[in-house]
């Protein structure tokens, strides 16, 4: 979340504040930025739910594909009994923010009723989607629900819904847009920006190419791209004020010592059943550990991804290594 979107929930929470342990969960979150715990006494600051492991799409840059194609059916759907038994949960209770993702996660019939069970347990509540499935009655619903805020993923084939998603809920919703960028795409940029504007998108988001596999590393922007650079430096003086922009996080040529990553030390991802993915690009596994388990998120193999990146003299884990996130606290929690 940016700055305005920091504001916007400072605002929600003067109406409607969240309960003290949330508060002292978050403040215990900050100060381990500076004692660097890997052991952590306290809960993750933001909880994403999978409500679905199904999707409406299949983009190459998918790095949760193989996750989804565990449960390809509606077996991996998050049902209430599911989310109920979430939400009892130590963590579930001490967390600032539960959102949804999937898959798809309008896939889920019944993602409506949990963003209002969220709301009524004062929680901020986020929603990325590819916009797809919102129109007409889901889309009448999307309008009056008591979602915070709604991430529009834009790929090639989408564009229209989400202009039809953004015309509905402007003046209603807090939504951001975000779309990756790659190094065959780089000219990609101005149109993205010039559309966002269009529809009146105020926080926009380029993310850069995640590699699945080796033979996919030159679709990386890394830190020595001259023409991405020259690139994002004519579009900020072209349209500076009128959009904020988050960039792309180049990639450094070579690991360096000081990492900036924070997510495994503020957020999990869960699937149905309470399995643990300690970031945003490591989906739900049982060998990350449960959130029912006494130990929590506090599993070995989560420890161990904390001290990679909190310790200089270790190097990060191989998954990290190519990630946009590793060299910036992109979260800005």
């Amino acid at each position: 979340m940016k700055i305005s979107l920091y504001l916007y929930v400072m605002l929600r929470f003067l109406k409607n504040p969240p309960e003290l342990k949330v508060i002292v969960n978050f403040l215990k979150f900050q100060l381990n930025k500076w004692t660097k715990e890997t052991t952590l006494n306290f809960h993750p600051v933001s909880i994403i739910i999978s409500a679905t492991k199904r999707c409406n799409f299949a983009c190459e840059f998918c790095f949760v594909e193989t996750y989804m194609a565990e449960s390809p059916g509606k077996e991996g759907d998050l049902s209430p009994e599911e989310l109920n038994k979430i939400l009892e949960t130590d963590a579930a209770k001490a967390a600032l923010r539960i959102g949804f993702l999937g898959g798809e996660p309008f896939l889920n019939k019944n993602i409506f009723d949990y963003i209002e069970i969220l709301h009524k347990k004062r929680k901020v509540t986020s929603v990325v989607t590819n916009s797809a499935l919102l129109k007409g009655e889901m889309l009448e619903k999307l309008k009056v629900s008591s979602l915070d805020v709604l991430g529009l993923s834009l790929y090639d084939n989408n564009r229209e819904d989400i202009r039809r998603v953004a015309t509905a809920i402007k003046g209603k919703k807090r939504f951001w847009m975000q779309s990756v960028i790659d190094s065959t795409t780089i000219h990609h940029m101005e149109d993205k920006i010039r559309f966002a504007l269009d529809i009146g998108c105020k926080e926009l988001i380029f993310d850069n190419y995640y590699p699945k596999t080796k033979d996919r590393m030159k679709k990386v922007l890394f830190e020595d791209n001259a023409e991405y650079k020259n690139e994002e430096k004519r579009l900020k003086e072209k349209y500076k004020g009128q959009i904020y922009i988050t960039w792309v996080p180049l990639i450094p040529l070579e690991e360096r010592k000081v990492k900036h990553c924070v997510l495994p030390m503020s957020y999990v991802q869960l699937d149905n059943v309470g399995n643990i993915g300690p970031c945003c690009v490591r989906a739900p596994a049982k060998e990350f550990g449960n959130i029912f388990s006494p130990e929590g998120w506090n599993s070995p193999e989560v420890i161990s991804l904390r001290e990679s990146l909190t310790n200089p003299d270790k190097k990060a884990h191989d998954i990290c290594r190519f990630c946009q996130c590793l060299n910036e606290d992109l979260y800005q929690l």
